[in-house]
């Protein structure tokens, strides 16, 4: 059957507005007809089943986008339908983050095979929603290439067990700043809602399928997170597809959701707090190693959580993304 591919603008003012910063808006219009769809094709409909988790985007009862994590056995994410998706559990600590998942709530999912790099992402509203389980009901549904995701040694259970401790931050104390020291990826929940455009000046003639929740993947090298001090991280922006799904949100709306896992212990640390796009200068720019990056993103911390968890991940990495090397 065709993909039902959207023929009105598949960008909102955010992400068309940095895409015409490069020179690139009616070139990503016409990627975004045909990549940007509003069903789940059969790819992706074998692609969730074999996930031992995915990452959630969703907000908290004051419009705050946070990214968590849910779990299951294998086939705990299945496609019901071309625009359903059914997910046998809940996300974690979504009671404690107060997040709005009631039938036509907006939501973000990301699907990660750390195996073999790829990804899939998915948009849309809540459908149904009991303690156990949770659907969503597509707005939009694409797939992203493996650039800057590493390979990791992952089992098919991911054992994470419950939350046994939960601990409230505003500040980053010696632990949270070791583990964002060490990692390599983090995952960062934003939101585009027409409420957040006022201050663009680019037209909205957008599809309603395009605003929502977005949950996505940030990679790099051990130590490619800095924190600035105990309360400011910042991390260069790679350069990628050019969609500018998350940037494009913080544009209009800097209001972020960010996510570290410790992929031994399995603890998840959740910071929420607003971030800034930074362009470099023209002569910091030819002067990098890359030539590409082109921002800065900082991110000043608000409110942070701790879940400490009872069981483990031992997720280590095996390699990096070769796309850091070229």
């Amino acid at each position: 059957m065709p993909d039902n591919i959207p023929k009105k603008n598949a960008f909102h003012p955010g992400e068309r507005a940095l895409q015409s910063s490069i020179g690139a808006l009616e070139k990503m219009q016409t990627l975004g007809e045909r990549l940007l769809r509003t069903v789940i094709v059969d790819q992706h409909k074998e692609f969730y089943p074999g996930l031992p988790c995915i990452f959630i985007g969703a907000l908290d009862k004051s419009d705050r986008p946070w990214a968590t994590m849910a779990y299951g056995d294998l086939g705990f994410v299945s496609a019901k339908s071309d625009t359903t998706l059914s997910i046998a559990a809940r996300p974690i600590g979504e009671d404690i983050l107060k997040l709005q998942l009631s039938k036509n709530n907006d939501v973000g999912l990301l699907g990660l095979n750390f195996s073999n790099r790829r990804r899939n992402r998915l948009n849309g509203t809540i459908g149904q929603s009991d303690d156990r389980s949770f659907s969503i009901e597509v707005k939009q549904s694409f797939g992203n290439c493996p650039k800057y995701i590493h390979t990791r040694h992952i089992d098919n259970n991911c054992n994470l067990g419950a939350i046994t401790n939960t601990s409230l931050f505003s500040s980053l104390n010696n632990e949270i700043i070791e583990v964002i020291d060490n990692c390599d990826c983090f995952f960062i929940a934003s939101a585009h809602q027409k409420m957040n455009i006022e201050s663009t000046t680019v037209t909205d003639d957008t599809l309603d399928s395009v605003y929502g929740v977005d949950v996505s993947h940030r990679g790099g090298k051990t130590g490619f997170v800095t924190i600035n001090n105990n309360k400011q991280l910042a991390w260069d922006d790679y350069p990628g597809n050019k969609f500018f799904n998350t940037l494009g949100n913080i544009y209009v709306n800097p209001q972020v959701g960010l996510l570290f896992v410790n992929f031994e212990t399995g603890d998840l640390y959740l910071l929420n707090g607003k971030a800034t796009i930074q362009n470099y200068p023209e002569d910091d720019i030819a002067s990098m190693a890359t030539g590409q990056i082109l921002r800065q993103v900082l991110f000043d911390l608000e409110e942070g959580i701790h879940f400490s968890m009872s069981g483990q991940l031992n997720w280590p990495t095996l390699e990096y993304s070769p796309a850091l090397d070229a």
